[in-house]
């Protein structure tokens, strides 16, 4: 006879976000999806955010790559940091949603800011 035990405590957050989807996300996917890449499959998905200083950079890199993405850092000509990082994920509008205010959360926790997000097609 198998024992029922429930697990309380153990919420897991939702893959993909319930809010509404930005304009420039839904063109990017349109985009890819106009140049014949198949959005069901996992795109590498490369993101950008910007900070004034390099600890500031560098304490989110460490912060993304515990979330499972895989950064690099590098400055501009004006002296400020980009912290480019890339994930695999199926880009679907939910998960674009969920990525984007993740990562503008974490940006603004730092005082930097989450310039947006690419991927090339899949086929």
């Amino acid at each position: 006879m198998g024992w029922f035990v429930p697990r309380f405590g153990r919420r897991t957050l939702p893959p993909e976000s319930l809010a509404p989807p930005v304009d420039d996300d839904l063109a990017l996917l349109d985009g890819l999806r106009a140049e014949g890449s198949k959005l069901q499959l996992p795109h590498p998905v490369r993101v950008f955010v910007r900070f004034d200083t390099e600890t500031d950079a560098r304490g989110a890199m460490e912060l993304m790559d515990k979330d499972g993405y895989r950064s690099f850092l590098r400055t501009d000509a004006e002296g400020r940091w980009t912290v480019t990082a890339i994930q695999s994920m199926i880009p679907t509008p939910g998960a674009i949603t969920k990525m984007r205010e993740s990562l503008t959360a974490l940006a603004g926790t730092l005082g930097g800011e989450y310039l947006g997000w690419q991927a090339p097609p899949v086929y």
